[in-house]
C-alpha cells in the first residue's frame, strides 16, 4: 500500500500544472457527489413516497368536500322549490289540472316559470324542474316543466314513488338534452327528485314531484382531479350505492366487469385484492347525504413512485461529473495562461486595440495577478467607454440636426413644388393634372398636420375623400366612397390617420388584386355609443378569412399598402384611449369586410391635453 501511494506521489509530482490543478479539483469533488448522491437517493425516494400519500390523500379529501357541497345545494334548490310560496299558492289554486283555458293556463305558466328562473338564476350550474300533468299546454317545456308521464314510465318508477310518499328525497340518473347544447346533443345528468304539496283543497288529493339535477360531466370533473396518478381510478356512490360518476368511464367499467369493487368502508390506504391486480383503497364518507368516494391505486404503479428518482440522479451525477472535469480543466489551463494573455493584451493596448481580459470562467483568487487583471479590465472598459459615450454624442447631435432641416424644410418644400404643379396644370388647362395635385396636396397637409398627431373628425374625413379621388385616377373613378357622418360628430377629434388605411386596404386587396372586381364601393358611418364614437368602414370586396384577420390583428404582416399596420393603428388606439377602444373586424371570404373602430367623444383640446 505504501508503495503504491509513493509511487502515486511521484507520479503526481511529474505532471505539469495544468493537470496538478486539473486532479486537485475534480477527483475530490467528484467523490463527494457519488457519496452525496448515493444519500440522497435513499432519503428522496422514502420523502417522495410520503409527500405522494399526503397529496392523493388530500386531493381524494377536497374532492369529497366538493361532491358534498355539490349535493348539499341540490338539497337546498330542492327545499327553495318546495317552500317557494309562488309555487305552492299556484298548485293549491288551480291543482295544476287540465281542461282549464289556455289563457289561464298561460298565465300560471308564466308565474311558475319566473319563480323557477328566479331561483336558478343564482344557481346557474344546476337544472330544476316539476312534473306536471300531461294535458297541461305546457307539459312539454322541458326546461322547467316535464310531463308526469316521462317519470312514470320510468322502470324504477314503483320505487320512486315508495321513497316520495315516504317523505324521502331520492336521485336518478337522466339522460337529457342540456339547455346549452344543439337538439341532438344528450348530457347525462343525476337528479334530485322532492315533492311539493298544495295546501287545502287539491293538495289533499296528490303531490307534485320536484327535481333539481346537475351534469354528472361536473362530477366527472372533480374525480379527475382528485385522480393525481392518472392511472388508477376515483368513482361516486350515492346514498343508494348505486354508480354515479367516476374518473375514468372505462378503467371503471373494466374493473367493475370483473367484479369485487369496493361498495362499503375501508381504511386509509388499505390494500384491497382485486381480478385486475392489488390496489390501494381510500374511501371518504358524505356523511349527511349517505354518499361515499372511493379511490382505488394500482400498487404497481405506486412502488414505480420512487424508481424514476434513481435516473434522475444517476442523470444528475453524470452530468455533475462532466462539468467539474470540464471547469476544472478550463480553471486549470486559465491560470497558466494568465500571464501570457495579461502581456499580449498589454502590447495590444499600446496599439490602440481595446481587448478585455477575460476570467469570468476562473475562480478570482485575489493574488496580485488578480489585481493587476481587475486594474487593466477596468482601465481599458472606462478608456473604451468613453471613446463610445463621445461618438453616440457626435452621432446623436447630428441626428438632431438632421431631423431639424428636415421638419422645416421637407413640408414646406412639398407644399410648394404641389402649387407649383397646380398653377402650372391650370396654367395649360390640364384640369385632370391640377385636380391629382391638389388632392395629393391636401392629402399630406393633412396627413402631416403640422406635426400634430389629434385633428378633426371633418379633416379626418378629407383626408380619405382626398386619398379616394387620386386613387380614381388611376382606377377610372371605379372607386366609390360614401361618407353618412352626422355634422355633430365631425366637430369632435380622433387620432390622425386611423380611416384612411383602412380604405387603402379596401382598395389595395379589393380591386387593385382581383380584376374581376369592376367596382369598389367603401362607406364610412359612424354614430354616438353612449360616452363613445363607433366608426363603421364596409366594403364589397372580397372579404377576409378568421385566420387572415387573426394575423392582421396580430401584426402578423402589414395590410395595408401605406405601412400602417392594422395592429398599428390598434395599438395606438388604446394607448391613447385606453384598452376598451381599439379596432374589430367583422368579415367572410365573398362577403366584403365590416371594420368598427371605437373612439371616446373629445374635443380637439381635450385629446391634445390627453396627448400630452
Amino acid at each position: 500500500m505504501m508503495r503504491m501511494y509513493n509511487a502515486l506521489k511521484e507520479y503526481f509530482r511529474s505532471l505539469p500544472l495544468q493537470k496538478k490543478l486539473f486532479y486537485s479539483y475534480s477527483v475530490p469533488v467528484v467523490a463527494v457527489c457519488i457519496i452525496t448522491t448515493a444519500a440522497s437517493y435513499l432519503f428522496f425516494s422514502a420523502t417522495y413516497k410520503r409527500q405522494y400519500r399526503r397529496i392523493q390523500t388530500q386531493s381524494c379529501a377536497q374532492a369529497a368536500n366538493f361532491v358534498s357541497q355539490y349535493v348539499g345545494n341540490m338539497y337546498y334548490i330542492s327545499n327553495l322549490i318546495e317552500n317557494s310560496a309562488v309555487v305552492t299558492n299556484i298548485i293549491s289554486d288551480s291543482g295544476l289540472s287540465g281542461g282549464r283555458a289556455v289563457d289561464e293556463q298561460y298565465r300560471e305558466f308564466r308565474q311558475l316559470n319566473n319563480e323557477m328562473l328566479r331561483i336558478s338564476v343564482s344557481n346557474s350550474i344546476y337544472r330544476t324542474g316539476i312534473y306536471i300533468p300531461d294535458e297541461l299546454v305546457y307539459a312539454n317545456n322541458d326546461y322547467y316543466f316535464y310531463p308526469e308521464s316521462a317519470l312514470k314510465n320510468r322502470s324504477d318508477f314503483p320505487e320512486i314513488e315508495r321513497k316520495l310518499a315516504a317523505g324521502k328525497k331520492t336521485f336518478i340518473s337522466l339522460n337529457e338534452i342540456a339547455s346549452y347544447s344543439p337538439v341532438t346533443s344528450r348530457e347525462k345528468y343525476i337528479a334530485l327528485l322532492g315533492t311539493v304539496t298544495p295546501s287545502g283543497g287539491f293538495g289533499e288529493k296528490r303531490q307534485f314531484v320536484t327535481k333539481v339535477e346537475i351534469p354528472v360531466s361536473e362530477l366527472e370533473k372533480i374525480l379527475q382531479k382528485a385522480n393525481t396518478m392518472g392511472k388508477g381510478i376515483v368513482y361516486l356512490l350515492d346514498n343508494d350505492g348505486r354508480f354515479v360518476a367516476s374518473s375514468d368511464a372505462a378503467e371503471y367499467e373494466k374493473l367493475h366487469g370483473r367484479g369485487g369493487l369496493p361498495a362499503e368502508k375501508t381504511g386509509l390506504w388499505e390494500t384491497k385484492r382485486l381480478p385486475g391486480g392489488e390496489y390501494y383503497a381510500l374511501w371518504y364518507g358524505i356523511q349527511k347525504y349517505g354518499w361515499q368516494l372511493f379511490c382505488l391505486i394500482p400498487a404497481s404503479e405506486y412502488r414505480k413512485q420512487g424508481s424514476f428518482i434513481v435516473v434522475i440522479i444517476l442523470l444528475i451525477l453524470v452530468l455533475l461529473s462532466a462539468a467539474v472535469f470540464a471547469v476544472s480543466y478550463a480553471l486549470s489551463s486559465f491560470y497558466t495562461k494568465r500571464l501570457t494573455a495579461l502581456g499580449r493584451n498589454m502590447n495590444e493596448l499600446g496599439s490602440g486595440r481595446f481587448r478585455m481580459l477575460d476570467f469570468s470562467d476562473s475562480p478570482q483568487s485575489g493574488d496580485e495577478i488578480d489585481g493587476i487583471y481587475r486594474n487593466f479590465n477596468r482601465m481599458s472598459e472606462e478608456l473604451q467607454r468613453l471613446m463610445e459615450e463621445h461618438y453616440r454624442q457626435g452621432k446623436s447631435v447630428v441626428t438632431a440636426e438632421l431631423r431639424a432641416l428636415q421638419s422645416q424644410i421637407n413640408p414646406h418644400f412639398l407644399y410648394n413644388t404641389l402649387d407649383l404643379i397646380n398653377w402650372e396644370a391650370m396654367k395649360y388647362k390640364a384640369g385632370n393634372i391640377a385636380e391629382i395635385a391638389q388632392s395629393l396636396g391636401q392629402f399630406y397637409r393633412l396627413s402631416l398636420n403640422h406635426g400634430k398627431a389629434a385633428l378633426l373628425i371633418k379633416s379626418e374625413l378629407r383626408h380619405v375623400e382626398a386619398y379616394v379621388r387620386i386613387e380614381n385616377v388611376h382606377f377610372d373613378g371605379a372607386v366609390h366612397l360614401e361618407i353618412i357622418v352626422p355634422e355633430e360628430i365631425q366637430s369632435y377629434a380622433c387620432l390622425g390617420i386611423i380611416l384612411q388605411p383602412f380604405v387603402e386596404n379596401a382598395i389595395v386587396h379589393g380591386i387593385a388584386e382581383h380584376p374581376e372586381i369592376k367596382e369598389c364601393t367603401v362607406c364610412i358611418s359612424a354614430e354616438f355609443d353612449g360616452s363613445d364614437i363607433v366608426f363603421d368602414i364596409r366594403d364589397n370586396g372580397p372579404g377576409m378569412s378568421y385566420e387572415r384577420r387573426k394575423q392582421i390583428l396580430d401584426n402578423s404582416f402589414s395590410s395595408t399598402g401605406s405601412g400602417y399596420g392594422i395592429q398599428n393603428i390598434n395599438s395606438r388606439l388604446k394607448l391613447c384611449y385606453g384598452e376598451h377602444y381599439g379596432v374589430s373586424f367583422d368579415s367572410a371570404p365573398g362577403r366584403g369586410t365590416a371594420v368598427h373602430i371605437r373612439i371616446p367623444v373629445l374635443t380637439l383640446e381635450q385629446l391634445e391635453r390627453r396627448l400630452q
